[in-house]
């Protein structure tokens, strides 16, 4: 509300008259000061006139938060033609600044005591294609020139700290819009992003020209912590209507080419109205973009390509999808529904090395690799309402821990919604783990060198997620129960509900892991209800112990034989 009313009051100082030019300074730029700070943003304005006159200025604008002051603009004017506003026209000669200083970007964890609102997943949009369109505004906008002198960046915002200067023009009428950018460094290091794009309504036809090169040690190969920071050269360019447009993709870095295509979208002449094809392919050498160590894995020829369609009622259909690397081959389709459920979908991918090397995988943290992997995924409506997944690992292999081969099978039904019915989805997953190993000898004496589970779900659309049943089992122990999880589908505040039981046949296994020599067994059942967001939680433990010892002579002769546990906890 408070953007609503500053917002509100501009526009109706605008058409005052500038007679009363010498008393807008005090009272509005402590209006402003007030209603654009809020918990944890402090706005602060020196020097600021003209308010009630065709040409603003403002000396010096602050934005601090309880870190300090994270935003400095300097300089800046607004000048624009307040009487083209009864033309239905928003016309600006000049909006600039002569430098922002930008050290670090904004705290933006909410204090303690914020009253900001809920957040809520978003309503899926109606079951329709829109064809892409600019707004059509009752006034038409023109930005004559768009000038920021001088931006600061500190070292915090990209990795590495930057002067740039920005140039630009925009502008908006009876549907039709054009925009330029331009982005220069002008300290001692060297790159240039500019950007220029038109499109109208009535032609619907669009212009696409961007174009970003850097030096070695760039903005750019920061961002991506591309290896050795080397100099980057990226280009799309594409010209035509929307319903025969094509646009050119190339990347190159260190100046050699790592990736160039195609970007195609059109509209098939005897498809139904709306109906809109697309189609990308892209290839290269991206062994450059990492590590030295996962080079292998891309191979000097990765490609990523898919082709569809999307037609005028909303129905989406990826024909082939591929991505392809030296030891991966992803395959897939996919068909949804004007209404987003899916009629078909299948996912084939396959990961190997070369000569049946060991595979390195390009993840995160320790590192990870396997002999081979197979993953097959399957459904299509118009065979039945049967979903099937599989898939295979040999020789898993981390810093830590090896497991020779996992298998995970899947299978159930999923029914289609039509409007009317209530769609649904259901099935039973198994995992099976064998010959596992860690090289911590009390973890790998407590796991086991097996183990099995599996876990059975049930969904509808207006019911919570249901697991009937779920169970993972080792040698001497197991755990097993059931549970509900609701609010997966209108908010993020989740509550999961469930009964867990724990039975351990030969508690001597876990001696090494609690750092204690263990006897007996013992079995427990956890039941209660829980918000992982807020952290609440409502938990019944109740528990049996047989013969149970923990190396405590002066302990041991009071709770062996036979025990019960009962405890509640609840926050």
């Amino acid at each position: 509300m408070k953007r609503i009313a500053t917002t509100v009051l501009l526009l109706f100082l605008s058409l005052v008259p500038a007679a009363s030019e010498q008393d807008d300074r005090g009272y509005l730029q402590a209006f402003l000061e007030d209603n654009l700070s809020d918990a944890g943003r402090d706005v602060r304005i020196i020097g600021f006139e003209g308010a009630l006159s065709s040409r603003a200025t403002i000396q010096e604008l602050t934005i601090a938060d309880d870190d300090g002051v994270w935003l400095t603009l300097r300089g800046a004017v607004l000048d624009w033609n307040r009487r083209a506003l009864l033309r239905g026209q928003l016309e600006i000669e000049e909006l600039s600044a002569r430098e922002i200083l930008l050290p670090r970007m904004p705290n933006s964890v909410l204090p303690e005591d914020s009253d900001a609102p809920v957040v809520t997943l978003p309503e899926l949009p109606a079951a329709e294609a829109r064809e892409f369109s600019l707004p059509e505004l009752p006034i038409s906008i023109n930005i004559g020139t768009l000038r920021i002198a001088r931006v600061v960046l500190g070292q915090a915002v990209f990795g590495e700290a930057a002067t740039i200067s920005l140039d630009g023009t925009a502008s908006i009428e009876n549907g039709a819009g054009q925009a330029q950018l331009s982005v220069r460094r002008i300290d001692e290091g060297t790159g240039e992003m500019t950007f220029d794009a038109s499109f109208a309504n009535e032609t619907r036809a669009l212009a696409l020209s961007f174009r970003l090169t850097e030096a070695a040690g760039g903005i750019a190969a920061n961002l991506l912590n591309l290896p050795d920071r080397p100099s980057v050269d990226l280009q799309v360019a594409g010209d035509g209507t929307l319903e025969d447009f094509a646009a050119e993709i190339s990347l190159k870095t260190g100046g050699e080419e790592n990736l160039n295509g195609q970007v195609i979208l059109g509209a098939p002449p005897d498809a139904e109205a709306g109906t809109r094809v697309f189609s990308f392919d892209l290839s290269g050498d991206m062994r450059p973009l990492v590590q030295p160590k996962y080079r292998e894995f891309l191979g000097p020829d990765v490609r990523f390509a898919a082709s569809g369609q999307r037609t005028g009622n909303a129905e989406l259909q990826i024909d082939e999808m591929t991505v392809t690397t030296q030891e991966a081959r992803i395959v897939g389709e996919l068909a949804l529904g004007s209404d987003y459920w899916p009629r078909k979908f299948a996912l084939d991918g396959r990961i190997a090395g070369v000569d049946d090397k060991e595979v390195l995988l390009s993840l995160p943290g320790i590192e990870t690799r396997l002999r081979n992997a197979v993953l097959n995924v399957k459904y299509d409506a118009a065979d039945s309402d049967e979903w099937t997944a599989t898939l295979s690992v040999a020789e898993l292999r981390r810093d830590d821990t090896a497991i020779d081969t996992i298998e995970i099978t899947g299978g159930g039904r999923l029914t289609r919604g039509d409007g009317i019915a209530i769609g649904s989805m259901a099935g039973t997953i198994e995992l099976l783990a064998d010959g596992i190993a860690s090289r911590n000898a009390e973890l790998d004496q407590a796991i086991g060198p097996r183990l099995g589970g599996s876990v059975r779900f049930e969904w509808r659309e207006d019911q919570p997620l249901k697991i009937p049943e779920f169970k993972l089992t080792g040698k001497d122990y197991s755990v097993s129960g059931d549970g509900t999880i609701q609010g997966l589908q209108d908010r993020l505040n989740v509550t999961a509900a469930g009964n867990f039981n724990l039975v351990a046949d030969n508690l001597s296994r876990f001696s090494g892991v609690v750092g204690r020599p263990l006897t007996g067994a013992a079995s427990l059942r956890i039941a209660g209800t829980g918000a992982p967001l807020s952290g609440a939680f409502d938990l019944r433990f109740d528990g049996t112990t047989r013969d149970i010892g923990l190396g405590i002579p002066q302990l041991d002769g009071l709770i062996g034989g036979r025990g019960k546990l009962g405890v509640t906890v609840r926050r």
